[in-house]
């Protein structure tokens, strides 16, 4: 991280929390109009419709809309598709200004504060100008710089997007670093020669519904969050895997977790890992602190807890094991 001296944030999902907040603001539009839909998935459905118009735009298939465009666009099929009726243009208008309304994710604001200290923080986001704007300001995010794919005429993953960002802040390829939830996002920056951050937002389509990036050690960090980012320039990231004292990173570590069939781990960082792969495996707790505080658990990731670890019995911990191999 020393070299870093631009870092390159993706807005939605890894900055701020668009289904959580797009569900809600659903809900307050079905109560104003008086007719119920399923706003949880016209939500998803809103973004696919997105996702799905972004890519044409990005392969040149369909000339150049900004991202409020494509949303009213879809909204406009989704109000058909739901069967809502004698809907106002004010209403669909207010209501399609949802996505400049998006909550920051916990640790957006103050580890973007943290971040901007030493070095320059900037959006790169498919969302247009004026809407980056008006989210940047409602959510409070502390940006040195906005840069939008508006810029460039197109959307990610078009190579044209990281390259002409890098040139609008004089910053070489190699002394920055893209930051996503997406792994789509994070495999089209590498190519450009940026390093790469992928953010776990484990909750992204929903509670526990978060992206699978496949193998993440082929991105340079791996966080839970943008607080552990900056923490990442004074970590060695090197553990020792074995007896013998070889060491291996923690990219490779994720690695071995993601190929591992079960994982028995304290409260330390591989139990974080599993819990956001929700791999096999059980972690133990000491008095100290708890699995829900730290938000460790999964559905196949489970914990024990313990006033003293001294006295956690081994019969309770091989039963757990066997439990969840069955």
């Amino acid at each position: 991280m020393s070299n870093i001296k631009a870092l390159f944030f993706d807005v939605f999902g890894t900055v701020v929390d668009w289904h959580g907040s797009v569900q809600n603001e659903s809900q307050i539009f079905s109560q104003q109009i008086a007719q119920d839909f399923d706003t949880f998935m016209f939500t998803d459905k809103w973004r696919a419709g997105f996702r799905r118009l972004q890519s044409n735009v990005a392969n040149g298939s369909r000339d150049y809309l900004t991202m409020d465009e494509i949303h009213m666009e879809i909204l406009e099929e989704l109000i058909c598709e739901f069967d809502l009726n004698n809907i106002s243009f004010e209403a669909k208008q207010n209501f399609n200004q949802s996505w400049h309304r998006l909550n920051p994710w916990p640790d957006a604001v103050v580890g973007l504060n943290q971040l901007k200290k030493n070095r320059i923080i900037s959006t790169l986001s498919n969302g247009n100008l004026s809407m980056l704007n008006k989210l940047s300001k409602n959510a409070l995010l502390p940006w040195d710089c906005v840069v939008s794919t508006e810029f460039f005429g197109t959307y990610k993953p078009n190579k044209e997007v990281y390259l002409g960002a890098s040139n609008l802040l004089n910053s070489p390829s190699s002394q920055t670093m893209m930051v996503a939830a997406h792994a789509y996002d994070l495999d089209a920056a590498k190519l450009t020669g940026m390093k790469t951050c992928y953010v776990y937002r484990p909750n992204e389509f929903g509670i526990g519904k978060g992206e699978d990036p496949g193998d993440v050690s082929r991105f340079d960090l791996v966080v839970n969050g943008f607080d552990e980012i900056e923490e990442a320039k004074t970590l060695n990231a090197k553990i020792i895997l074995d007896d013998k004292g070889n060491p291996i990173s923690l990219n490779k570590l994720i690695s071995l977790i993601s190929n591992a069939k079960f994982v028995i781990s304290n409260d330390t960082g591989p139990a974080h890992i599993c819990s956001h792969l929700n791999k096999k495996g059980v972690a133990l707790f000491g008095s100290h602190t708890s699995a829900k505080k730290v938000s460790v658990g999964s559905s196949q990731f489970k914990t024990i807890s313990v006033e003293n670890l001294s006295d956690l019995k081994v019969k309770q911990v091989i039963y757990e094991i066997q439990s969840n191999l069955d």
